[in-house]
């Protein structure tokens, strides 16, 4: 892309690196859709950080609001040799204090058994 004006223009204020070819993506990312989807059939608004672009240091891969009273969910993503770094566990912490629902799952089984644990009431859902 190229810093461009006039009508409907996209303007670029920083140079714009090329994409890297050959980039492996990150082993979490098939648990995150996974996570997204799963929350999809839950009826549970939610977004994903993508790009590696965040609003915060430590902020989690998934993020939402559970129906009815809208209280915060976040969900961190690893692999089984995954860690939290500390801005995430301190994130959560914090998040945990205000009341939100914080999981860090290594499975959809982790995310179900959160959610149950915190007594979100869920539709029937069979993980394959």
């Amino acid at each position: 892309p190229q810093k461009t004006t006039g009508k409907n223009a996209v303007i670029f204020p920083v140079p714009v690196r090329p994409r890297r070819q050959g980039r492996r993506p990150k082993p979490e990312t098939a648990l995150v859709q996974g996570v997204s989807q799963l929350l999809n059939l839950c009826h549970i608004p939610h977004g994903r950080l993508s790009g590696g672009y965040m609003i915060e240091l430590g902020l989690p891969a998934v993020f939402g609001a559970v129906p009815p009273n809208g209280r915060a969910l976040y969900i961190e993503c690893k692999t089984s040799k995954g860690s939290l770094s500390w801005e995430q566990a301190d994130f959560l912490e914090r998040a945990l204090d205000a009341g939100a629902i914080c999981i860090v799952a290594l499975s959809l089984e982790d995310v179900l058994e959160g959610l149950r644990g915190e007594g979100v009431e869920l539709p029937k859902v069979q993980l394959l």
